[in-house]
């Protein structure tokens, strides 16, 4: 909401036009934004709860000498396995990252 107020004082004398090119600012009222804290609190809490690995890859990693590697709150994954004296590891992103620009 400061964003497009600060906008909206400053182009009126420079571009009047553009004004109507402004995204509208919306928000939520105290009650409903409540109410959403405390859906996603339940969701978030329910799938921490509930969370199983796929099957899929519980069968992989049962038969395979990889090693899947995760850091929670991260978007880089790995599978992971020594060969010899080496270290085998293959590297991706779940998402991309995070560009606040």
């Amino acid at each position: 909401h400061g964003l497009v107020a600060a906008f909206h004082r400053a182009v009126p004398a420079i571009a009047p036009s553009a004004r109507a090119l402004a995204p509208k600012a919306r928000g939520f009222s105290g009650a409903a934004a409540g109410k959403i804290v405390k859906v996603m609190t339940s969701e978030i809490k329910h799938e921490e709860e509930q969370y199983e690995q796929a099957k899929e890859i519980k069968a992989f990693l049962s038969k395979s000498d990889f090693k899947l590697v995760e850091v929670h709150g991260d978007v880089n994954m790995a599978l992971e396995r020594e060969v010899g004296d080496k270290v085998v590891r293959m590297e991706w992103q779940l998402t991309s990252p995070f560009n606040p620009d």
